[in-house]
């Protein structure tokens, strides 16, 4: 039994749960993130607050990029992992995009 226990463990560990939020005044951003895959997203255009939870290896490189195609007011994106702020970027007009990203670990 304490064998079990150990290897649910050591699988909790070996993967992370990652949140992803965008926002932007405009109210929709251009939205390009790392799936449940470690592929990237083709980019779509998504109602603005956004978020998105997926669950990954770690090991994987988590990405996320927004643009405000209003190019006007601020865009931000943020990366949690398990729950805690990781990584995170804001623009105001004339920047116009932002990304987070790097290797969940």
């Amino acid at each position: 039994m304490e064998k079990n226990l150990k290897q649910n463990s050591s699988t909790a560990r070996s993967t992370r749960q990652i949140t992803y939020e965008v926002t932007s005044t405009g109210g929709y951003a251009l939205i390009v993130f790392t799936d449940y895959e470690g592929h990237k997203t083709e980019a779509k255009m998504l109602p603005t607050p956004w978020q998105k939870t997926i669950t990954i290896p770690v090991g994987v490189e988590v990405y996320l990029t927004a643009s405000n195609p209003s190019q006007m007011g601020t865009v931000s994106c943020k990366i949690l992992i398990d729950h805690r702020d990781w990584k995170q970027s804001k623009g105001t007009h004339p920047i116009d995009s932002v990304a987070c990203g790097g290797i969940a670990k």
